[in-house]
């Protein structure tokens, strides 16, 4: 039996699977380039594991805390490097890190 999932989780699902959709999407209709050719190989994995971290959190699972988790840590080290980073990236990113943590003993 999967625990409850709270509604911060769906929140946090949706917010994921979301910018999943539209960095993929943006990569694919070519809106999103960058000089390194490696930027958009990136994005539409990230995707990916944006939306594999989401079905992990939507049945309430640790490893999915935990894709997310390490995935955020990984996004702010590429916005670095392309030089696109913020401190508002940053407020998002410990934002959701916060969530997650406060849900973590709720997950199997």
């Amino acid at each position: 039996m999967n625990p409850k999932r709270p509604s911060i989780i769906t929140v946090v699902c949706i917010y994921l699977v979301l910018g999943a959709f539209i960095l993929v999407r943006g990569v694919l209709s070519g809106s999103i380039i960058d000089g390194a050719t490696w930027y958009p190989i990136y994005l539409v994995v990230a995707g990916i594991v944006q939306v594999v971290g989401a079905v992990g959190l939507w049945t309430m699972r640790r490893w999915g805390a935990i894709v997310v988790i390490v995935f955020s840590a990984v996004s702010q080290i590429v916005l670095v490097i392309i030089g696109e980073w913020t401190i508002f990236s940053l407020l998002i990113a410990a934002v959701l890190v916060g969530i997650l943590y406060s849900q973590y003993s709720k997950m199997k």
